[in-house]
């Protein structure tokens, strides 16, 4: 049974990601203006390298794709006309913030973790929980490269929601940049009337990513060694031979969330 969920986990995101990939026959080049305009914000967010643009006729919002040769930035071609040139230069501050953070990596993580643990409820749970906290970081990076960008940034993704509902179907699970729906007003009010939070040095974000491990590795352990304390003990003559108890399954599963995200704020 657990293996028959691993295969229909793992079978449905290779169609997914079979079928979105027959789109992309389509896609086409970006114009040199547009590359040139993503390469100046992909310098100010610290970008060694700048992944290739992409334009693609379908109704998708802005987003990140993964390849061998590194992710690809895909964009929907009858949506840039709608857009002014400080919303445009917000949407794609966030998806290179994707790159930046190196969510393409965490997509593969999360999706081994969900074949693995797809019967537990806590697994689907972290799975949204880690794509809202990305999306908030990556919202915190476009306020700090572009500061008085915040009523550009928000309506530049209601313009996308809107060009987006029209469309049809789902986006593969490998898709980086597109958020929650549900999520979207939460992250608007957050967008425009809060400022982002100073960044974290490196020191200081290798240490939350440590105590966030240990606590972790540890805290599991302890409660159970201290729940074992509280039970009765049994007379040995009426004992039976048990299994050792199992650790607990959403160690892994937290730690999926914890260390994709801490060490990257």
């Amino acid at each position: 049974m657990l293996l028959a969920g691993v295969l229909v986990v793992l079978g449905l995101t290779a169609w997914r990601f079979a079928r979105f990939g027959r789109l992309l026959a389509c896609a086409r080049p970006a114009p040199d203006s547009l590359v040139a305009r993503v390469a100046a914000l992909a310098s100010r967010l610290g970008l060694r390298r700048v992944p290739p643009v992409l334009l693609v006729p379908a109704r998708i919002p802005p987003m990140l794709w993964p390849h061998r040769g590194g992710p690809r930035l895909l964009l929907p071609a009858e949506m840039l006309p709608r857009l002014q040139a400080e919303e445009l230069d917000a949407l794609l501050a966030h998806e290179l913030a994707h790159v930046r953070r190196r969510d393409h990596w965490v997509r593969l993580v999360e999706i081994a973790a969900t074949a693995v643990f797809w019967w537990y409820p806590l697994t689907w749970w972290a799975r949204r929980a880690l794509r809202r906290a990305e999306e908030r970081c990556c919202d915190e990076w476009v306020l700090r490269v572009l500061p008085r960008s915040a009523r550009a940034y928000a309506n530049g993704l209601l313009k996308s929601l809107t060009f987006v509902a029209d469309g049809s179907g789902s986006l593969p699970a490998l898709a980086s940049g597109a958020g929650p729906v549900e999520d979207l007003e939460a992250r608007l009010k957050e967008i425009l009337m809060t400022r982002p939070a100073p960044h974290l040095a490196s020191p200081w974000r290798l240490a939350l990513a440590a105590a966030a491990a240990l606590g972790l590795a540890v805290f599991p352990t302890h409660a159970q060694s201290s729940a074992t304390k509280d039970e009765p003990a049994t007379p040995a003559a009426e004992s039976t031979p048990e299994a050792a108890p199992a650790p607990p399954v959403a160690r892994p599963v937290l730690a999926v969330l914890c260390l994709a995200v801490l060490p990257q704020v």
